[in-house]
């Protein structure tokens, strides 16, 4: 199985802090990355530390790697677009293509 962005592109990259991982309404923003473990924190602000190979096994089932919003200026109109999914169309009529 492989690790997706939470926009649908395939996740090659490490573990480091700051990033947050999201599975259902279950949010992990992590903190700490060290050797074999992980400190990660949940949404009501409360620490963990459980180990890397743990963490590994609940995000390759499900968890996705949050980008936030990913907005673009349209070409055309100079309107701002979100990218919600693979083409998005703007206000304007202009199609805008995301290559993965």
């Amino acid at each position: 199985m492989t690790i997706i962005f939470t926009d649908g592109i395939k996740f090659i990259g490490r573990f480091k802090p700051g990033q947050t991982w999201i599975k259902g309404r279950f949010k992990r923003i992590l903190v700490d990355v060290t050797g074999d473990r992980v400190k990660y924190s949940l949404i009501n602000k409360k620490e963990r530390e459980t180990s890397l190979d743990c963490f590994v096994k609940w995000v390759f089932s499900g968890a996705k790697l949050d980008v936030g919003k990913r907005i673009i200026p349209c070409s055309n109109c100079q309107r701002d677009i979100e990218i919600k999914k693979h083409i998005t169309k703007c206000e304007c009529g202009l199609r805008v293509k995301v290559l993965h």
